[in-house]
């Protein structure tokens, strides 16, 4: 119930910040380049070239990290937490075995 709710908190800024920086690198990808003084838009500009790799591996990158965050770590938290369970209901039946067996007096 935790992780429902921590995620359901947390997918709007998440997913906010993403898309405004992967939107902001679009037109470094794309190889767009505008001219601010001449007033126009050059797409495939030499200038583009040298950042076209380098916006294109953050760009990626940034939406598998927002997967990650936003799909697998939860997952991995509800997993993990259902294996805690379950080995600490089964160590509880080892207990309770335990306690059927009678003691033995320890040579002192």
């Amino acid at each position: 119930r935790a992780v429902l709710e921590t995620s359901a908190q947390r997918i709007r800024p998440v997913l906010l910040t993403s898309i405004t920086t992967i939107l902001g690198l679009l037109p470094m990808v794309l190889r767009v380049s505008v001219n601010v003084i001449d007033q126009e838009i050059i797409v495939g500009s030499p200038s583009t070239q040298m950042w076209v790799q380098l916006s294109t591996a953050i760009a990626g990158g940034l939406l598998f990290a927002t997967m990650l965050t936003l799909i697998v770590t939860p997952c991995m938290l509800v997993l993990g937490e259902r294996l805690f369970r379950r080995k600490s209901t089964h160590e509880v039946k080892k207990v309770k075995n335990v306690r059927n067996v009678k003691a033995v007096p320890s040579p002192a």
